[in-house]
């Protein structure tokens, strides 16, 4: 998957933790259902389980930490563009994305604890 909006140097984990947003989806059920789609709330653990084999690793410890980093890296990059007169996607709204740390608990919510156990950062960056 290559997002051109988003492409740059950035570390592996970047490109799983896009990707898997995605995937899995990290979106609530009734999302899943009624805008992606789903005939059912979907498995989003085996999701995660079967994207990252593929891939090639384990599923990392803390993953929705990566996936609400990468989120906020994302938003910034989006406001950024923004300051330049260029408008970003409209579902990159940022008021989509809760700040900081409460973002990822809306993501451990959506995903549960099994996944998310620990931050990259601690959940501050």
């Amino acid at each position: 998957m290559i997002d051109f909006d988003h492409a740059r140097p950035a570390p592996p984990i970047f490109d799983i933790a896009y990707a898997l947003e995605y995937a899995a989806p990290f979106r609530d059920d009734a999302e899943c259902l009624r805008w992606l789609r789903y005939p059912q709330p979907p498995d989003r653990h085996r999701r995660i389980e079967v994207f990252c084999a593929a891939y090639g690793i384990a599923v990392p410890d803390d993953i929705t930490a990566w996936v609400a980093w990468q989120k906020r890296l994302v938003m910034r990059n989006c406001e950024a563009l923004a300051r330049q007169g260029i408008e970003p996607p409209g579902h990159l709204d940022p008021r989509r994305l809760p700040d900081d740390r409460q973002g990822q608990d809306h993501l451990d919510g959506v995903v549960g604890p099994a996944i998310a156990l620990h931050g990259p950062d601690g959940g501050r960056g």
